[in-house]
């Protein structure tokens, strides 16, 4: 998590749950709608911001011990982009119970265009139904 500034596994009893951390992510598929106007459209608009291949940039990871069956985890990164960076802070509150709670907080600066998604992306290995 430190070196990546995401989640890199998740596992139950030896299990994988994840076979790519949960990352921030501002991009989607631009439909049809989102391409009509030229230079002026909204999915010309994300790409010239760069939110199509916008980096990652680790800041700061704190982990505190809330209680014996309850850590958080905070960690801060900076989403670089062409035109812009977006500020990220997301708070893992992770139960004795295998519960994980996930708190997130983004602030943008610079010039970025309205952004149509603002989530985060991970992937289960295919075996997880």
């Amino acid at each position: 998590m430190k070196k990546h500034g995401n989640t890199e596994q998740s596992a139950i009893s030896g299990t994988a749950l994840l076979s790519q951390g949960l990352k921030p992510n501002f991009w989607r598929v631009p439909t049809d709608n989102d391409e009509g106007g030229g230079d002026k459209s909204y999915a010309a608009r994300w790409r010239k911001a760069g939110l199509d291949k916008a980096k990652l940039q680790p800041v700061t990871m704190q982990v505190n011990q809330v209680n014996p069956q309850t850590v958080k985890v905070t960690v801060t990164n900076h989403v670089k982009a062409d035109s812009g960076s977006i500020a990220q802070k997301t708070v893992y509150t992770i139960m004795g119970g295998g519960d994980i709670l996930v708190d997130n907080a983004f602030t943008p600066k610079g010039q970025l265009p309205p952004l149509a998604k603002v989530g985060f992306q991970l992937q289960m290995p295919g075996r997880i139904q």
